[in-house]
């Protein structure tokens, strides 16, 4: 649902009145044709400063009926007030139409509302009663009965086989609660699944369950994680490394008592939707079923495309029943008096997908079985989330719902009161937004640059089509696979536009990209070297095809010697958070929370160790006596400790995103000091380089990263010192800025791919300009022409160029979207009392300097000095070198 469609609906019409105060509207649309009973959503809402206490009390209305609401604050301004809530409910919507329903807030007649679960702990289980069902969670999976009622009970459990079909034993630890409210109980168990033979760990897995009180239904969400460090020798991470988990299969089993009537829908979402009733039936998506389907995209690590046909297939025993494309598959089946149901979302796109059942068996095959005996690669490092719904109840109500589920959207111009996001605004037309609205609706958008490699299955699925990657092939040639990952943080950018547009394929990108993110690109293990552990990965290599490396930036496939660049792995300038905070905050999704955090830890390691003696000296070595020999070169360099790239914006960007999850814990303060120990408000600018664009454009990331700072100060009324320190090193190179900087492709001379990718990185430059002139008032005029001329340059220059639509222009585009509209709310932050600090001396680096720095990390590394922590520092780069 995005504003423009509404403009003559009676939705449109509420949403242009200003909000009453203690009111928030949430719009629902339904789209799809779904009648949809009682369907669970979560949406996070945000609030302005002070305007709810963690002591306000919500409900939520559908006209005069109160539903039944859970809340949980997420995020907290310095006040102490939320900032950003999010509630769970479930709501009723007829196929085809619109609601809207109210949060009202300190409302006096609002129902405290009791949870309805009864728990018991047992030395060996947990039991949980709800109104109607008795479930059992236990070592041996979870177990749940109807109470009341004669029927035997039904046994969930995950299975893993092993690369020889066999099924591995799992050993699964103690159920936790996660958290219980009015309207669910969450659990969760994390487990082994372990070698027979050497009684070791084959791979983890997070068991994690929903349960909601009013029915039978049920979230079921299966983590299947090889927590092992990849070998990756050379610094490369191709399909095949040792470390890798090699299985046939993935499955969540469940045993049932005889099942009577098992019906099978292909495609729930269909109109009308087939369906086939048989004693036992089987639905295997072997592949995407797009026009792509047998892309190279596909291949293992023998370079072997192992999809084996098109779409998916049902089977009645050995009878082929029918064939499809895609399929969003619903089952049915008479369970006693009660009716099962299971869904498996995201079905085809995660492909290969099996739904099997017989009259005494479901499984649910989350990697099913491949063709030609081939097996699976779970890579060091990664993981793999799915999600089964499943309902026990005596209704007909479909799960048709849990293939589109509805998107909650607010208002544009609440969310621009509360502060939502920064540089929010309602300020139309906006011709940048007009090239933004491509990757949507023109003719490569990012849904069809899907089709284009075919970038869906388990691993792929979410990720973007790197497309700029094949700017420079012939058009005969077959596209380069190549994936973005997150580079630049396209998951904020998607949540921005969501939140601007309300239009749900944003938040469909924003959610399955995230979900990607955190299980796939994200390394995770601990057994590794500490500036790899929890790290993201880069995008795939520019201008050659990804091959065997999957989402792992260089391929063995590829000649490193062609590009001048060998190795991978994740690296500081691949480190983009902000986008999951907010996935986080729209969501719940505690994964992304976690991402966010984690990567902080990462970028903390990364850039300044674990202390040992011998990382001190590597430090040393890489760092230190590189810069000292330029200096007695007779170089000029200013005096930073932190490279002055889009790292350090990103290590301080992380740093102020950990900061707001986490406001105690230091994150700030470290900010302050990487800033401080990156700039200076007398830099001699000219030693930096800036103007060489292949490397110097890093800095437009890094002025905007000062800026971000400076919000979080000001949010705290914190104008002190740091502040004001930032502030006029923001202001010397805007100022710089100001007489030196030109459109990249003035000089194209200089740069090796002069394409129009530089014109999407001038819009940075505009941006940059729009927001000093707030920054640096006694300039503001000359800033605002400038501003302008960068901004009008390249939409006139992209509004006809054939690469507007490429990935990596639409998320530039997407990122720098804000500054130049008018912000009555956002601006604000950014306007500081006045100080004045005393006249910096210009500073750079002298020979002193550095013999100061070299012996401190002497004496860090002596003081640090443990042998077990050398050896764990040691090891893994030995192991790579095996």
């Amino acid at each position: 649902m995005n504003n423009v469609e509404h403009n003559n609906t009676a939705i449109a019409n509420a949403k242009n009145k200003p909000e009453e105060s203690p009111v928030i509207s949430i719009f629902f649309k339904e789209s799809d044709g779904i009648h949809r009973p009682n369907e669970p959503f979560t949406i996070g809402i945000p609030f302005a400063s002070g305007r709810c206490s963690t002591t306000t009390l919500f409900s939520l209305w559908d006209n005069d009926q109160q539903l039944t609401l859970s809340t949980e604050p997420t995020l907290y301004w310095p006040d102490g007030s939320i900032r950003w809530l999010l509630i769970s409910s479930r709501v009723t919507l007829a196929a085809h139409s619109e609601k809207r329903l109210q949060l009202r807030l300190s409302d006096p007649v609002a129902v405290v509302q009791q949870n309805p679960v009864q728990s018991k702990q047992t030395a060996e289980s947990l039991i949980i009663e709800t109104a109607e069902h008795h479930y059992q969670f236990d070592q041996h999976g979870i177990t749940i009965k109807r109470l009341n009622a004669n029927e035997l009970p039904l046994k969930l459990l995950p299975e893993l086989n092993d690369a020889k079909a066999c099924m591995l034993p799992l050993r699964l630890q103690s159920w936790q609660f996660l958290c219980t409210d009015n309207i669910k109980t969450t659990l969760q168990a994390q487990g082994e699944f372990l070698h027979p033979e050497q009684n070791t760990t084959a791979a983890h897995l997070k068991f994690t369950i929903t349960l909601y009180h009013a029915d039978g239904l049920m979230q079921l969400k299966t983590t299947l994680h090889n927590p092992k460090r990849a070998i990756h020798r050379g610094g490369l991470w191709d399909l095949g490394d040792p470390a890798s988990l090699h299985f046939k299969r993935f499955s969540l089993a469940m045993s049932v008592p005889t099942l009577q009537e098992i019906t099978i829908i292909p495609d729930c979402l269909a109109t009308p939707s087939a369906h086939f009733e048989q004693a036992s039936l089987c639905l295997q998506q072997d592949s995407s079923g797009g026009d792509n389907w047998q892309s190279p995209n596909h291949i293992n690590k023998d370079g072997v495309i192992t999809t084996q046909f098109q779409g998916y297939k049902l089977i009645a025993d050995t009878t082929l029943l029918t064939t499809g494309l895609r399929a969003n598959p619903l089952l049915k089946s008479q369970y006693g008096a009660t009716q099962l149901q299971v869904s498996v979302p995201e079905f085809w796109q995660n492909f290969p997908n099996a739904l099997l059942a017989s009259q005494t068996q479901v499984r649910c095959d989350l990697f099913a079985q491949l063709g030609n005996g081939l097996n699976h690669e779970l890579q060091g490092g990664e993981r793999k989330t799915r999600t089964v719904w499943l309902s026990l109840t005596n209704q007909a109500e479909s799960l048709a719902w849990s293939y589109a589920p509805l998107v909650p959207q607010l208002d544009i111009h609440y969310l621009v009161q509360s502060e939502a996001m920064p540089w929010l605004s309602t300020e139309t037309p906006d011709p940048l937004a007009t090239l933004i609205q491509q990757g949507l609706d023109g003719e490569n958008n990012f849904f069809k640059k899907r089709e284009k490699i075919d970038e869906y299955g388990w691993r792929n699925f979410g990720d973007i089509f790197a497309d700029h990657e094949t700017l420079y092939q012939k058009a005969e040639e077959p596209r380069y696979i190549s994936h973005y990952n997150n580079q630049y943080d396209a998951v904020y950018g998607f949540a921005r536009q969501f939140l601007i547009s309300g239009d749900q394929r944003w938040f469909r990108l924003m959610d399955e990209l995230a979900r990607h993110v955190t299980d796939i690109d994200i390394y995770h293990t601990t057994e590794d070297r500490h500036e790899y552990n929890n790290g993201l990965f880069w995008h795939t290599d520019h201008y050659v095809d990804a091959h065997t490396a999957t989402h792992r930036t260089y391929s063995s496939k590829n000649d490193p010697t062609g590009s001048g660049q060998i190795g991978g792995g994740p690296g500081p300038e691949h480190c983009y958070s902000t986008g999951l905070l907010y996935h986080y905050l729209l969501t719940g999704n505690e994964d992304s929370k976690t991402a966010v955090l984690e990567l902080a830890q990462w970028m903390v390691y990364s850039h300044e160790g674990a202390g040992g003696l011998l990382e001190q000296l590597f430090f040393i070595k890489e760092l230190e006596l590189p810069k000292l020999k330029a200096v007695m070169r007779g170089e000029t360099l200013a005096c930073n400790t932190y490279p002055f790239t889009r790292g350090t914006a990103n290590y301080i960007n992380v740093l102020l995103d950990a900061h707001k999850l986490e406001p105690n814990q230091g994150w700030l303060i470290k900010a302050e000091h990487v800033i401080k120990a990156t700039f200076h408000p007398a830099d001699p600018i000219y030693a930096r380089n800036l103007l060489n664009a292949e490397t110097g454009w890093h800095y437009l990331v890094l002025l905007s990263s000062l800026v971000s700072f400076l919000r979080v100060k000001a949010e705290y009324q914190q104008f002190d010192d740091a502040y004001h320190y930032t502030l006029q090193c923001f202001q010397h190179y805007s100022r710089w800025m100001l007489e030196n900087e030109q459109p990249f492709l003035d000089n194209a001379e200089q740069l090796e791919y002069p394409n129009h990718t530089w014109i999407a990185q001038d819009i940075r430059k505009a941006m940059l300009f729009f927001i000093a002139k707030t920054l640096d008032p006694e300039n503001s005029n000359v800033y605002e022409q400038k501003a302008k001329f960068f901004l009008n340059y390249a939409i006139k220059t992209l509004s006809t160029s054939p690469e507007r639509q490429l990935a990596r222009l639409q998320i530039i585009m997407l990122l720098a979207h804000g500054p130049h509209l008018n912000h009555t709310f956002n601006m604000k932050l950014l306007v500081a009392p006045v100080c004045t600090i005393k006249k910096q001396q210009e500073k750079s680096l002298n020979k002193t300097r550095f013999f100061i720095n070299i012996t401190k990390r002497l004496v860090t590394g002596i003081l640090a000095f443990r042998l077990s922590k050398e050896l764990a520092w040691l090891r893994p780069r030995l192991k790579n070198k095996d």
